[in-house]
């Protein structure tokens, strides 16, 4: 368990044991703070940490296993998380998927709807309160400039119009959208939470068989390997700079939203379609 009673800045980051969230990870080790780890797969989890151990402190780390597909399981993820700390400096969300058929989830949404958006709206509900116990408490989403593709109608959580490419652009629109509507949620607290798109790099995002998961992987011989992958999160996670929330960063470069993605009715529609759908009031 993590002493998060500890001087020490606790984070956390999901999709942490690859790609993104790896690196993100790792740099936050580097800088102090102590890291849970959420994960998917326990062998994975755990072959990450024994990897890290060698050169972190085995206590600096905590695997925390959690599954983002359903509303169940982000809500026993949440309810675990509570009951291993005491406080939350840092959130990182990042961990995501992109769908290249139409996959339905056991409670009859979109698979990518559902890890790449509204496991994020669920879960940062539920550890609000482990956030407000921080001095500096930071919300930071992965997002993907390509959210500016997307769409959000009330067909988009079942996936009534799923495609190869916009679907995962519509999740993305909807994690920007979440992230004004949770900003203006929490101006009266300290908690910053902004979007980072951090570049496009080499990782396990779409997995496809046929010609298209051939393509994709011969686009992919051409990507940067996800080494400095971190530079966007971790900027928003501990710069100095980055004193305001509601904001989408590309990399270090906070940039104009555009207008889709702060209409205030397709907003306020989003989020009650979210509270409908979890079945909370927030």
């Amino acid at each position: 368990m993590v002493d998060s009673n500890t001087t020490l800045k606790v984070a956390l980051v999901t999709g942490a044991n690859t790609g993104i969230g790896l690196e993100t990870s790792k740099e936050l080790l580097k800088s102090g703070y102590k890291v849970v780890f959420v994960c998917r797969n326990k062998a994975k989890g755990r072959n990450t940490l024994k990897m890290l151990s060698q050169e972190f402190e085995p206590n600096q780390m905590e695997l925390i296993i959690g599954d983002l597909s359903t509303i169940d399981s982000v809500r026993t993820l949440g309810n675990v998380i509570n009951q291993r700390l005491q406080r939350l400096d840092l959130l990182i969300h990042n961990a995501g998927i992109w769908q290249t058929s139409r996959e339905i989830t056991e409670d009859g949404l979109e698979k990518t709807f559902m890890v790449n958006y509204l496991a994020e709206f669920l879960l940062t509900n539920l550890l609000l309160s482990l956030m407000k116990e921080s001095d500096d408490p930071r919300i930071v989403l992965v997002g993907a400039k390509l959210y500016s593709n997307g769409e959000f109608t009330r067909k988009t959580p079942f996936g009534n119009n799923f495609s190869r490419i916009r679907t995962y652009a519509d999740s993305k629109l909807c994690q920007v959208m979440f992230m004004i509507r949770l900003s203006q949620k929490l101006e009266n607290t300290n908690i910053i939470v902004n979007t980072v798109h951090p570049g496009v790099f080499k990782t396990g995002l779409i997995q496809s068989k046929g010609i298209f998961g051939w393509l994709m992987k011969f686009f992919k011989l051409f990507l940067k390997s996800p080494v400095d992958s971190y530079i966007g999160p971790v900027h928003l996670a501990m710069s100095d700079t980055v004193t305001s929330s509601g904001n989408f960063y590309d990399v270090t470069q906070r940039v104009e939203i555009n207008d889709l993605a702060t209409d205030p009715d397709l907003i306020y529609l989003l989020w009650k379609v979210s509270e409908e759908l979890c079945g909370i009031i927030w």
